[in-house]
């Protein structure tokens, strides 16, 4: 039986456990209380800017196998699109959110009454950092790929 893995479960699945550690927000998600970025207007005195991470899903394709398990491996690849406004605290924050993401490894997620199992994750590109000198003070941006490989468990 094919099947394909509903990714919105897997994706607020990794955003909950990247919010263990850090601030993630997932791609066009309306927020309520801020999450991260400015407290408030940078030019005064009491503002700071707390590093975040926004989840993004990217297409995704069934992984090589069987015939007969045609549909139960696939590629699921997410980029983590982090911002900082010092290279050092970015690089820190997307560090942080590869490692959260490689130890879903050997984890089993129920995807919409569905149970997948993650059997890899691998980093397939660490994004070179940008700046966006558009605000003030500049703010840094940096966007990391991981893609992760699950299979259905059972039938």
């Amino acid at each position: 039986m094919a099947s394909s893995p509903n990714r919105r479960y897997l994706t607020e699945w990794i955003n909950d456990r990247l919010n263990t550690e850090i601030i993630s927000v997932i791609v066009d998600t309306p927020g309520g209380d801020w999450d991260g970025g400015w407290s408030n207007d940078p030019k005064q005195v009491d503002s700071y800017y707390q590093p975040y991470t926004v989840l993004v899903p990217l297409s995704s394709s069934d992984s090589d196998g069987t015939l007969a398990d045609f549909g139960s491996m696939w590629n699921l690849p997410f980029a983590l699109t982090s911002y900082a406004v010092s290279a050092r605290s970015l690089e820190d924050q997307t560090d942080t959110a590869r490692r959260i993401v490689s130890e879903t490894v050997r984890s089993d997620v129920d995807l919409g009454g569905v149970v997948w199992g993650v059997m890899d994750v691998r980093t397939s590109s660490i994004g070179g950092i940008d700046i966006n000198r558009s605000v003030e003070p500049s703010e840094l941006n940096q966007r990391d790929v991981v893609a992760i490989r699950i299979s259905r468990k059972g039938r």
